[in-house]
Formats: structure tokens, C-alpha cells, sequence
């Protein structure tokens, strides 16, 4: 008995869970003897749940960026320069940079081209002097001058001819010893004078070399002659207050100068006397009918 009811009870309890359960759309029934009817699908209707929000996925064609340069991190980058250009200014302009410096460079050197150019300088001279005479019982009187003074230099033309002038002191001293019967006598004459110079200068355009010609006049101030003898006093006499002397003398000069640099040059010179150094025939028993000679040597420096 117990067990008839618990499979009928079996049997109605899986019978009514058929029919409570829903029937798919897909399965059609068919009921048999009837007209097959197609059954419409029925929509299953979902729980109510959260809303979701859907995001739409757009693919949109990129372009890859261009690549700039790897750059080794180890090498300093350059520093920029800017340049600001005005938009008015449409024409070209040459920036010359400038830098002061001690040095120059002398174009005419370059082309070895050493005109005469008009120059100040200071002069000094060493050299010798001789006294000649027409006497041949009066021995040449010789010694030593040196001189020194300030000279200019300023062109005739552009390079070829220019013209030298200055102011010079000289120092001159000559002596002889003449023979007499008792004793030999020595006489000196010690002489100061202020030289004028003006002279010619020819060269040649590319030529360090330039030759000198023109006169010059001595201004005397100062001349004394000396007298030993010996075992006797030494005399000395002043001829320019005894009138003996003449206060001008006329010579002629030549010579040669060969330029060292813009600021120096060599100088030789000659000189020659045309007039009488003295107004007297005699002086002490000499005869005092001079013509001096002199040979010198000296430098010539440019201050401007």
C-alpha cells in the first residue's frame, strides 16, 4: 500500500513539473490528426538586471609619427644660433667683425716697394777728420768728430727723389806734431759747431739703397788751439775771439743710406770743405789755409 502511493504520488508530482515548464520556441508540437500549425516564437523574458553600458570600438587608421634622429647622448648638442630678420629688409648685408690687434701688416714691404715717405727722426755719427793743407812744410792735422741731432725726410716725388734737411751738433778734434830744431810741438784744435744739412735722396722705386748729394753749412761757436811743448807750459788760444776763425763754412756732402726697416737705416756720409776755415794765412807759425775732410758712419732712427 505504502508503496502504490508513493509512485502514484511520484507519477503527479514529475507530471505536473512537465507541464509547469515552459516549452522552448524552437520545439514545435504537433498535435497528431490536426493540421500541422507552425507556432510563432515566443520571447523569453529576461529578469530585470543592471543596466550596462556598451562602448563602441572605433578603428581609426593612425600614422605612425616620423622618427626623429637618436642622437648619441655623450656628444654636447651644438648651441643654436637665431637670426632675426626684418620682413621689410629684402636686400643682402655683408657683418664685417673687426678685431684690434698690435700688429700690421706693411703692404709695400709685401710687394717690396720702399718709397721715400716723409719721416722725423734723431741722427747720430761717429767718424774721422782731416785738415789738409797746401803747405808742404805743415803735416795734415787728422782726429776724430761725432754728431748728433735730428734730421726730416719728406718726398719730392712719389718715390723716387726726396729731400733730407736737420739740425746737428758737432764735436771735432784734430792735431799734429811738427818737429823744430829745440823740441817737437804738439797742436790741437778742439771745435764745436751746429751743422745745417740739405741734401738730395735718389732711389730706386724697389731699391732699400738710396744715394745722397747736396751742401751743407756749419755754424762755428767754439774753436781753441792747443800748445805743448815739452818742458814748457801748455798754451791754449781762442780763436773765435781772436777773430781767427770764420764763423760759416760752406762743404759739400755725399753719400749712401740703405734702409734696415720702416723705423731705421744706415747712413754713411762724406763731406768736404769749399770755403776757408780761417781768416788768417798763419796761426803760430802754421799755416792756416785748411780744407777739411771728414768720413763719418751713422744710424738714423724714425720716431714718426
Amino acid at each position: 500500500m505504502n508503496i502504490s502511493l508513493k509512485l502514484v504520488l511520484g507519477i503527479a508530482c514529475s507530471f505536473s513539473m512537465l507541464m509547469a515548464a515552459e516549452v522552448p520556441s524552437s520545439i514545435e508540437i504537433v498535435d497528431e490528426g490536426s493540421t500541422p500549425v507552425v507556432s510563432s516564437p515566443v520571447k523569453a523574458e529576461a529578469a530585470p538586471s543592471k543596466e550596462v553600458k556598451k562602448t563602441e570600438t572605433v578603428m581609426v587608421s593612425q600614422t605612425l609619427p616620423a622618427q626623429e634622429p637618436v642622437l648619441n647622448k655623450s656628444e654636447p648638442k651644438p648651441a643654436p644660433v637665431i637670426v632675426r630678420l626684418s620682413p621689410s629688409q629684402n636686400e643682402m648685408r655683408t657683418i664685417v667683425i673687426e678685431k684690434e690687434g698690435y700688429a700690421k701688416t706693411d703692404v709695400n714691404a709685401l710687394r717690396s716697394y720702399y718709397p721715400i715717405e716723409l719721416t722725423v727722426g734723431i741722427t747720430a755719427s761717429l767718424g774721422s777728420a782731416i785738415f789738409l793743407t797746401s803747405d808742404f812744410d805743415t803735416p795734415d792735422f787728422s782726429g776724430l768728430f761725432w754728431s748728433v741731432g735730428g734730421v726730416v725726410v719728406f718726398p719730392v716725388n712719389d718715390a723716387t727723389v726726396g729731400m733730407s734737411t736737420g739740425l746737428t751738433f758737432k764735436y771735432r778734434y784734430a792735431s799734429a806734431v811738427l818737429d823744430v830744431p829745440v823740441a817737437s810741438t804738439r797742436y790741437r784744435f778742439k771745435q764745436m759747431a751746429l751743422d745745417l744739412p740739405l741734401l738730395f735722396k735718389f732711389k730706386r722705386t724697389r731699391s732699400r739703397l738710396s744715394f745722397d748729394a747736396g751742401i751743407g753749412m756749419s755754424v762755428n761757436f767754439y774753436d781753441k788751439l792747443q800748445i805743448s811743448s815739452e818742458g814748457a807750459r801748455d798754451e791754449s788760444y781762442d780763436l773765435i775771439d781772436a777773430s781767427f776763425r770764420a764763423p760759416i763754412d760752406w762743404n759739400l756732402l755725399t753719400g749712401f743710406s740703405v734702409m734696415i726697416s720702416q723705423r731705421a737705416s744706415f747712413n754713411m756720409k762724406f763731406l768736404l770743405g769749399i770755403s776757408e776755415m780761417y781768416n788768417t794765412p798763419k796761426i803760430k807759425g802754421i799755416a792756416a789755409d785748411f780744407s777739411p775732410l771728414e768720413m763719418s758712419m751713422g744710424v738714423t732712427v724714425n720716431l714718426f
